[in-house]
């Protein structure tokens, strides 16, 4: 929400940072978020969307500059989604939907 994702220290709770987001058009609302270590730095995983936006995507976000590296549009599939995770090796993204989603289900998606 409010286009910004905030980071805390886990320990702590103190606030770190902030990643604003731009360019809201093109995004949409921010739902859920999950961060993952690679070879590249920490890249964190966001889904989009809700019941009110057709703009439902899955991005990956440079942790350290904010910088939208891809995104993929997963429409049709998705419908209401509301939390995303990845593997240990960054290599599946896991989807899920509200319950009271018409689909109520678990989406995976592979990276190659």
């Amino acid at each position: 929400e409010n286009f910004r994702i905030q980071c805390f220290n886990s320990n702590t709770g103190e606030f770190q940072r902030q990643i604003r987001i731009e360019n809201k058009e093109t995004i949409g609302a921010i739902y859920a978020i999950e961060f993952a270590r690679n070879t590249n730095g920490t890249i964190l995983f966001v889904v989009t969307g809700g019941t009110q936006t057709s703009n439902k995507k899955v991005y990956m976000i440079d942790a350290q500059n904010g910088e939208i590296l891809t995104s993929f549009d997963s429409n049709p599939h998705l419908i209401t989604p509301h939390d995303i995770t990845v593997s240990t090796n960054a290599r599946e993204i896991y989807v899920g939907e509200l319950a009271s989603s018409p689909s109520n289900v678990l989406h995976k998606f592979e990276l190659s």
